[in-house]
């Protein structure tokens, strides 16, 4: 855990100089190091206009503190630069303290890469068998498996068909006439078979022999 709360801190470290050019805020290290850390590198002694000298140094050295080689700021600037922000009056300890700081906030750890794994193939389902209860889904969905025609009965009172009239059957399919014409008669619960044709659904009402063409809408 404090390793990646170490991890966290240095990638927030390395984000925070990139997200204040982003803004249009100017660098400044004093918004990134601790009283502690300032104080040790020493940097407490500096005045503002080598504070300023500093700033406009340090973010262009971000890519050289993430080498692997030990980073040190007389290696990264030039005498010029390095004497204009006042580095040259820094202890030998408050410049180590200085260096570590740099090359441990201004550049993220390097994470391994992750090669992501192969998928697995989804498993290849067998077709499903027709069933009555997949009967005129065809119309619903295309390419379901269904049977030639089904059976059932007109749930309740049924007094024939005038135009688009509902057909809701015991199974819970509800089919609508799908064609003009009008039949009256009255029955209860009467007996229905729907056959499926070349060029639609035919319900029939085996006792009377009357039929109508309908489509499912449930």
């Amino acid at each position: 855990m404090k390793r990646l709360c170490g991890y966290i801190l240095a990638l927030t470290l390395c984000l925070v100089p990139a997200m204040a050019m982003a803004d249009g805020a100017p660098f400044d290290v004093r918004d990134l190091m601790s009283a502690n850390q300032f104080h040790n590198s020493g940097l407490d002694k500096l005045s503002q206009g080598q504070i300023a000298a500093l700033n406009a140094t340090l973010p262009s050295l971000a890519p050289l503190a993430g080498s692997d080689k030990p980073f040190d700021l007389r290696d990264a600037m030039t005498v010029n630069q390095f004497r204009k922000a006042g580095l040259d009056g820094l202890s030998a300890e408050q410049m180590t303290a200085l260096n570590s700081w740099v090359s441990s906030s201004l550049h993220a750890p390097s994470s391994p890469a992750v090669t992501p794994a192969a998928p697995t193939p989804a498993p290849v389902a067998a077709p499903a068998a027709p069933t009555a209860a997949a009967f005129g889904a065809a119309m619903l969905a295309p390419a379901v498996p269904e049977p030639k025609e089904i059976e059932s009965h007109i749930a309740g009172s049924f007094t024939g068909w005038s135009g688009k009239t509902l057909f809701r059957l015991e199974n819970g399919q509800v089919w609508q006439q799908a064609e003009p014409g009008v039949f009256a008669t009255k029955m209860q619960d009467p007996p229905v078979v729907i056959k499926k044709l070349a060029f639609g659904y035919l319900l029939t009402l085996p006792g009377d022999s009357d039929t109508v063409f309908v489509r499912r809408i449930h």
